[in-house]
């Protein structure tokens, strides 16, 4: 079954051209070779299913990006989304970077593209020698890095995809025998928050800025929830000063022996 075929069948809504044309591990030959592969990939796949949405190309650098979107304005190729690979070691830069791939959308007229984070995690000390932080991936710091990034990038990015989820080792949420390690639980935290449908809220952190993330909202009974996350801050306490008079505080915690101690706390 063809390209054409599967679309149809599948009902798929997004087409991407490639997988990090910039890198030369994963695309031999000039980028401007995948420029020409794009304009034809987008042009006859807009023709034949107008109302799929073409784009790509998960490249690394920014200035590919912009490459791409200047040849597409120049030529009227479509282009309904930019997508980009990144990883850090900073949470921050995630958003950051998303941001600066909203001003290339803008700048050739695509303020209707939707942009993407197409691959994101935690970046390796050295890329030649992925296994020598092995431990990364189990350990709460890693967890913390995680819930802080996708915490960063509300309101950035329309779509941000962890790389990975369902892989074993040093990639994914499960060690090779199938235990989950402590990100996976960060992504529940952050699903159950997510799920409650919140009204977005102000809050203040004592430390804010300061290694704290957070994200706060209530619901319609009023309860008051939030979402933490303490990634490399130096504070071992932090105040949190909320809009009303709330005198009763239910604190549930991430810790080294999570989901066996939940560490639930009244205050």
């Amino acid at each position: 079954m063809g390209l054409l075929q599967h679309i149809k069948k599948w009902n798929i809504k997004y087409a991407s051209l490639w997988e990090e044309p910039d890198n030369k591990k994963l695309f031999d030959g000039p980028y401007e070779e995948f420029l020409k592969l794009y304009e034809s990939f987008a042009t006859k796949l807009k023709k034949a299913f107008p109302k799929l949405k073409v784009g790509g190309p998960q490249a690394i650098q920014l200035t590919s990006l912009e490459k791409l979107a200047a040849m597409c304005k120049e030529k009227s190729i479509p282009l309904d989304f930019l997508s980009c690979t990144q990883y850090a070691r900073d949470p921050l830069h995630f958003a950051n970077h998303m941001r600066d791939v909203r001003k290339v959308a803008d700048k050739y007229g695509f303020k209707k593209a939707e942009v993407f984070l197409s691959e994101w995690n935690f970046c390796p000390r050295d890329w030649s020698n992925l296994f020598a932080e092995r431990h990364v991936p189990m350990s709460m710091h890693h967890a913390a890095f995680c819930l802080a990034s996708i915490i960063s990038l509300q309101e950035v990015v329309d779509m941000a995809f962890f790389y990975l989820w369902a892989s074993a080792g040093l990639w994914g949420l499960f060690s090779t025998w199938q235990e989950p390690y402590k990100v996976y639980f960060a992504f529940l935290f952050y699903t159950d928050f997510i799920r409650k449908k919140l009204k977005k809220i102000p809050v203040t952190l004592s430390t804010l800025g300061n290694g704290l993330y957070h994200l706060a909202g209530i619901a319609k009974d009023g309860k008051i929830y939030m979402l933490v996350s303490q990634f490399r801050s130096p504070a071992e306490e932090f105040t949190i000063e909320l809009p009303a008079d709330y005198k009763k505080c239910t604190v549930k915690i991430l810790s080294e022996d999570y989901p066996k101690g939940e560490g639930i706390t009244q205050i």
